[in-house]
């Protein structure tokens, strides 16, 4: 139950960034919003390993350049480009392709797991629970266009592909490999937005600055500690069903604060995404194949 908390914890917090990132991107360039996010979770992520007296062993640089590269510069920055020609149920239903992902590829990256029937049933059953809450807005928006989709496409293989090279870093630990990852993409965005895409610092409004420091110290520093450990505790492919909770999360925090007309889908919805994960969960305890995904996710 406790890593189950976790999960919809994490998808809370990714969940509020769409709000968040609406309010910023009124004054401040996408690159930039990344850069920060990057930047200011980057400096939670030391000072918590600071006072928790967390030291990371010596090597493991290149493995954790790739993972940082794959797990938040490249989506962060792919996202936001190709929001920018696809619609957001369209984007919302690309990203959550990321756990089906991750149950196929963990297979052919990790010695210790094997396919799982009953793990791809369950990230099938949450991928339907979230194409239920959207099909009506897929319905009716035009078709997104295809680079914009396909970059979306590939922020979501990008990010299960970390996934699974994270769990190669188990013996470390998760605020440890979360501090350094999240550090070193920061190290790969403040310049490419400094050089890229300059900043009028008058023409930024508090707001911005509020909702970009919250990006930064909730979506960029806090929600990488719980994930971390869920994916050296729980696995990859448990870890990745957060992402069928974030774009829900981000229907009913608009919801919330908007005078918009409450959709029954939604309930239905969440009830579905959280049943695939019950599942999956229990899968986890109770998997009798030896080796298969479902067995990396035992509790710890």
């Amino acid at each position: 139950m406790k890593s189950i908390m976790m999960l919809i914890a994490c998808g809370l917090l990714w969940g509020s960034q769409y709000i968040f990132n609406a309010i910023a991107l009124e004054s401040i360039p996408a690159l930039w919003i990344a850069a920060l996010r990057s930047g200011i979770g980057a400096l939670v992520l030391i000072v918590a390993c600071y006072f928790l007296g967390l030291k990371r062993e010596p090597g493991h640089w290149r493995l954790l350049i790739v993972i940082g590269l794959l797990e938040a510069t490249l989506p962060f920055l792919l996202v936001a480009w190709g929001q920018q020609t696809t619609a957001a149920a369209h984007a919302a239903v690309i990203t959550g392709m990321n756990p089906l992902l991750t149950i196929l590829l963990a297979p052919l990256l990790l010695k210790d797991s094997e396919f799982s029937v009953k793990g791809v049933v369950c990230g099938l059953i949450g991928f339907g629970g979230l194409l239920y809450l959207f099909l009506p807005q897929l319905q009716t928006q035009s078709t997104s266009q295809f680079v914009g989709a396909a970059a979306i496409f590939i922020a979501a293989l990008s990010f299960a592909l970390s996934l699974i090279l994270v769990r190669k870093l188990a013996h470390l630990h998760p605020v440890v490999v979360a501090r350094d990852v999240i550090a070193i993409s920061a190290v790969q965005l403040l310049p490419l937005a400094v050089l890229f895409s300059p900043l009028d610092v008058a023409q930024i409004k508090l707001e911005a600055v509020l909702a970009s420091s919250y990006l930064g110290v909730f979506c960029g520093g806090v929600v990488y500690i719980l994930f971390m450990q869920l994916i050296m505790s729980k696995g990859p492919a448990f870890a990745s069903f957060s992402n069928y909770l974030v774009p829900t999360v981000g229907v009913l925090l608009s919801y919330l604060i908007s005078d918009q007309v409450f959709d029954a889908r939604l309930p239905v919805s969440l009830g579905i995404i959280m049943c695939a994960i019950f599942v999956y969960q229990y899968q986890g305890r109770r998997g009798s194949t030896k080796g298969s995904v479902s067995s990396a996710l035992q509790s710890s």
